[in-house]
C-alpha cells in the first residue's frame, strides 16, 4: 500500500497481508466498524427496494472498491442464490465503468456551469438531481430521533417543523427552560445510533405570560448536497419580547 503526497512531505509505503487489512477493517478504528457498516448498508438498500433478496439473481458490482475479496464474500453470503458477475472480465463493458463514466459526465456539468468552457455537447439535455443520503433531523424526548428532512430527498430542499418547549426554568414560569438543539444524521428511530453533526445553544427564552404551548419554536432546515443551514424562530421570546431569531451552517458527514 502506498500513500504519497502527504502534508508532511513524506511517502508511505508498506506491506500487508490480506488478512491483516481484512482485520482492520473489522476492527474499531476510529470507532468505525466496516464490516458491520457495510451489511447494515446492504441490508438496508435490499428493504428500500421492495425486492426480496431471495429474488435478487445477478449482482453486478460497479467501482473499485467492489474488486475487493473481503466485500465480494459479504455480498455473496448475504446473497448466495445471486451470480457475482466477474468485473475482472469485464474492463470494457460500459457497465463496470458506470462510476468512473458518471463521474466525469458530473465534473464536465459542473466546469459548464462554473466557467464559460462547454465540456458536454450542447444539444445534450442533461440534468443532475443530487439527494439527500440521510435523514436529518433533531434530538428529541427519550433521545428519539425528530426527522426534518428524509432521505433520498431532492436537493436543495427547504423544511420546516414546529416544536413545542417542555419545561419552566422555575415556578415562576417567567422563563423557559432553553436546551441545545442537537443535529443529527442517520436512519435509526433513536440519535445514539445515529451521527451526531452540530449543536445550536438556544438563549434564555421569555414566556411573558404565555403557557409552554402558546410558545413555538419553529426550525428550518435549508439542505444542499453539503450543508444544512439550520434557521430557529422563535417569536416574541427575547427579554423585550423581540423574536428570537438563529441561523447556523452545519457541514454533512460524508457516511
Amino acid at each position: 500500500m502506498f500513500i504519497g503526497n502527504l502534508p508532511c512531505g513524506q511517502n508511505i509505503d508498506i506491506q500487508l497481508k490480506r488478512s491483516e487489512f481484512e482485520s482492520l477493517l473489522c476492527d474499531n478504528c476510529n470507532g468505525k466498524n466496516y464490516y458491520d457498516k457495510f451489511v447494515q448498508i446492504l441490508d438496508r438498500t435490499i428493504t428500500k427496494s421492495k425486492v426480496l433478496a431471495s429474488a435478487i439473481t445477478k449482482i453486478l458490482p460497479v467501482g473499485g472498491s467492489t474488486r475487493i475479496p473481503f466485500f465480494r464474500k459479504i455480498i455473496e453470503n448475504r446473497l448466495p442464490q445471486a451470480k457475482y458477475l466477474n468485473a475482472q472480465q469485464s474492463d470494457n463493458d460500459p457497465l463496470f465503468l458506470s462510476v468512473a463514466r458518471g463521474a466525469a459526465i458530473y465534473a464536465a456539468y459542473l466546469l459548464d456551469n462554473q466557467t464559460q468552457t462547454r465540456f458536454l455537447p450542447v444539444d445534450r439535455n442533461l440534468q443532475i438531481i443530487q439527494r439527500t443520503s440521510h435523514n436529518l433531523g433533531i434530538h428529541s424526548n427519550n433521545s428519539r430521533f425528530s426527522i426534518i428532512v428524509k432521505a433520498n430527498q431532492p436537493v436543495p430542499e427547504r423544511v420546516e417543523k414546529r416544536y413545542e418547549p417542555i419545561a419552566y426554568c422555575d415556578a415562576s414560569k417567567k422563563c423557559i427552560r432553553a436546551r441545545a438543539i442537537d443535529v443529527y444524521q442517520g436512519n435509526s428511530d433513536y440519535v445514539f445510533d445515529n451521527t451526531h453533526i452540530g449543536t445550536i445553544r438556544l438563549p434564555v427564552i421569555y414566556a411573558h405570560g404565555r403557557t409552554l404551548e402558546q410558545v413555538k419554536i419553529k426550525i428550518e432546515f435549508y439542505v444542499t448536497a453539503t450543508n444544512i443551514i439550520v434557521s430557529i424562530i422563535i417569536p416574541e421570546s427575547n427579554k423585550d419580547r423581540s423574536d428570537i431569531h438563529m441561523q447556523t451552517d452545519i457541514h454533512l458527514e460524508e457516511k
